[in-house]
């Protein structure tokens, strides 16, 4: 016969297995012995792993890209992975590819800046490969964005009489998104706020104690790419409302002056309020701790004629 189907007796398990067929007779040659047929007898193939991250139109400032996937869990035998990344949807040239990958992750070398698509099958221990995942893209993007300018509120040096002050700056084109760092000192050691916003608009959502605080704003792009910073303004926490600066209390007699001040945002806040005769703040004529946002000195606290500075501190 020139056929043979093996039966379940003789059936063969998995693995690689060479045929070979030769003529009986005298005068066959002994070469003939030296031809064969290799075949492998599988298990079914791997089904498609599903892709986790990153998933399609994913930005990242990382030249080296870490994919992941799921585990394969519905598959009793033995397999290994295998990925392709290229920049066309074609995968005929990959500009990145793993095999005989043993987890479901796989970083990339490095790749220019560009829109990258990538793709992962399951191959079993015998060879046979299961179909392609669905591709998925992602733009690698290390282009930092344009620098942001123009701080509008507060203005450099102003005077701010609340705890938390509304910052706003100008637009950067094409960026949606902002870091802001507020810090008690010029060079931005710890930062009192490092935050991320949408809006070209911050309040901070910690209440400042009074001083002298600097700001700045990065733009940052969906991929992560950071700006170089804006210029740097300050602005000071005052939080006394009334008297205002260089006010004229008239009167003649002595005075009992009426001080108000913005609250500090925080529950149970013990406010030190003092008054003082001079500039350098060293000679403090009159003091109270109170939980209250305003007091009006009594009659036997009332000041004379003069020059004052009054300050408010928060206790604590």
């Amino acid at each position: 016969a020139t056929s043979y189907t093996l039966s379940a007796t003789e059936a063969l398990g998995h693995g690689h297995y060479w045929a070979q067929v030769t003529i009986g007779g005298e005068g066959a040659p002994a070469s003939q012995g030296s031809i064969a047929t290799k075949f492998t007898v599988t298990p079914p193939v791997p089904p498609v792993p599903v892709l986790s991250t990153p998933v399609t139109g994913d930005n990242t400032g990382k030249t080296s890209v870490g994919l992941v996937w799921a585990p394969l869990t519905n598959y009793a035998f033995a397999y290994k992975y295998e990925v392709q990344v290229d920049n066309q949807a074609t995968f005929v040239s990959p500009e990145s590819t793993g095999t005989e990958l043993s987890e479901p992750t796989y970083t990339t070398v490095a790749l220019a800046d560009g829109t990258y698509n990538w793709r992962v099958r399951a191959v079993n221990a015998f060879g046979a490969a299961g179909a392609w995942s669905a591709a998925r893209t992602f733009v690698v993007d290390t282009v930092a964005p344009a620098t942001a300018t123009g701080l509008n509120t507060p203005t450099n040096g102003q005077v701010m009489s609340v705890a938390r002050p509304a910052l706003s700056w100008k637009v950067v084109s094409g960026i949606t998104r902002y870091k802001v760092e507020i810090a008690d000192n010029p060079e931005f050691v710890e930062p009192k706020v490092t935050t991320y916003v949408t809006s070209t608009t911050l309040t901070p959502g910690v209440s400042l104690y009074p001083g002298v605080y600097y700001w700045r704003v990065y733009a940052a792009d969906l991929a992560g790419n950071v700006s170089p910073a804006s210029q740097v303004y300050s602005f000071t926490v005052n939080l006394l409302t009334k008297p205002t600066v260089n006010e004229m209390v008239i009167t003649t007699t002595q005075s009992s002056v009426g001080l108000t001040w913005s609250p500090f945002g925080v529950t149970g806040t013990q406010y030190n309020v003092k008054i003082y005769n001079d500039e350098l703040l060293t000679n403090a004529v009159w003091s109270k701790t109170t939980s209250a946002t305003s007091y009006t000195l009594s009659a036997t606290e009332a000041l004379g004629h003069g020059h004052y500075w009054a300050q408010v501190t928060i206790g604590g």
